[in-house]
C-alpha cells in the first residue's frame, strides 16, 4: 500500500493501472552488439547493453581480456577456416602501450580487402550473403563459438598451447599471439617444395612438444577433437636445408573451436577433419560417446604426416 491507502495497481480515480515491462531476447542484445552499444526501449529510450546484457559485450571479461576496438589495427590476411578469416594485426599492450603483433581470429564477416585472392573475396562475398539473410542465427552462431573457444582457452596455461590476448567486440574477433612462421603445414610444403626432409631432432621435439599439450588438455578434462599440422603454429623452427645441430624448436596448438570439455564417461559430438577423424567418431556419426582416445588416433595421423613430409 502506498500512503494514501490506495493499491499500487490503482490509480486516483480507482482505476487499476496494469504495469507494462519491456524486456529483450538475449538474441536480440547479441545481435545489437554487433552495430550498437544499445538497444531500444518504447519508454526509456536508448539502454545499454553494459547496463543490461554486459555479457553480450564481453564486459564479464574484465579489462584484463576485453580489447576495445580503437587499440586494434587490422594488418594483411593470413588465412581462413570454416569459421572466417584471420588476420595479422597489431594491439597496444596494457602495460606499457607498446603495440604488438597478434593475430586476429574475425567470427563475423570481415572484407578481406582489395589486394586479397579472388577465392578468399567470394568465401567473404558468400558468407555476409548468409549473415545478411537470417542475421540473428548467424550473429549467436558467432558469438556462441567466441564463448565456446574463451571459456576453454581462459583455464589453459602451457608453453605449448597459443594464449588469448582477449577479445574483441567490434568486430567480433579473438585475439591471440602472432606465430612468427605461421601454421605448420606451410612450413612442411616449404619443405616438400624444396625437397628437404625435417631432421630427427626436428621431428622429435614438434612431436613430444605437441604431445605435452595434447597430456596438458586431458589433464583438463578437455577433448581436442581437431589434431593436424594445420591448427600447429609455429614460433621457431629452422628452415629446410638448415645444418645446426641442435635448432630451437618451439610450436604450440591453436584453434580450440571445436574442443570440448568432457565427463569421465565422455562427450558427444561430430567434429574434426577427414582424415584425422577416430572411427569410432566417423562410424556413430558423433551420436555414441567416446573419450580423449579419439585425440590419441589423430595424434598418430599427424604424426604420420610429418614423417611423410
Amino acid at each position: 500500500l502506498d500512503n494514501s491507502g490506495k493499491n499500487e495497481g490503482e490509480s486516483s480515480g480507482g482505476q487499476e493501472v496494469t504495469p507494462v515491462v519491456y524486456s529483450f531476447m538475449v538474441e536480440e542484445c547479441i545481435l545489437a552488439a554487433y552495430t550498437a552499444r544499445s538497444v531500444p526501449c518504447p519508454l526509456h529510450a536508448d539502454l545499454l547493453l553494459a547496463q543490461i546484457a554486459p555479457d553480450t559485450v564481453f564486459l564479464d571479461l574484465g579489462d584484463r581480456y576485453l580489447v576495445r576496438p580503437d587499440v586494434i589495427k587490422q594488418g594483411k590476411l593470413l588465412g581462413r577456416g570454416g569459421f572466417g578469416f584471420v588476420f595479422q594485426g597489431t594491439c597496444r599492450n596494457r602495460v606499457n602501450g607498446a603495440p604488438m603483433d597478434v593475430a586476429l581470429k574475425m567470427l563475423q564477416p570481415v572484407d578481406p580487402g582489395n589486394n586479397a585472392r579472388q577465392s578468399a573475396i567470394v568465401a567473404y562475398k558468400a558468407a555476409q550473403s548468409k549473415w545478411e539473410r537470417d542475421p540473428l542465427q548467424y550473429a549467436c552462431k558467432a558469438y556462441c563459438s567466441a564463448r565456446q573457444e574463451v571459456n576453454i582457452l581462459l583455464s589453459l596455461r602451457h608453453p605449448h598451447i597459443v594464449p588469448l590476448v582477449g577479445v574483441c567486440p567490434r568486430p567480433l574477433a579473438l585475439v591471440l599471439e602472432l606465430a612468427p612462421q605461421g601454421a605448420l603445414d606451410q612450413c612442411l610444403k616449404h619443405y616438400q617444395r624444396s625437397g628437404a626432409r625435417l631432421s630427427l631432432h626436428t621431428l622429435q621435439a614438434v612431436i613430444l612438444q605437441v604431445a605435452k599439450a595434447l597430456e596438458y588438455l586431458h589433464g583438463q578434462h578437455i577433448i581436442y577433437r581437431d589434431l593436424k599440422s594445420e591448427n600447429v603454429l609455429v614460433w621457431e623452427l629452422p628452415p629446410p636445408f638448415h645444418h645446426q645441430p641442435h635448432p630451437k624448436i618451439d610450436v604450440r596448438l591453436a584453434d580450440y573451436g571445436i574442443s570440448r570439455s568432457s565427463l569421465p564417461t565422455g562427450t558427444k559430438g561430430f567434429g574434426g577433419t577427414e582424415g584425422f577423424m577416430a572411427p569410432e567418431m566417423m562410424r556413430h556419426n558423433g551420436e555414441e560417446e567416446y573419450t580423449e582416445k579419439v585425440d590419441c588416433f589423430s595424434f598418430g595421423m599427424f604424426m604420420y604426416e610429418l614423417l611423410t613430409t
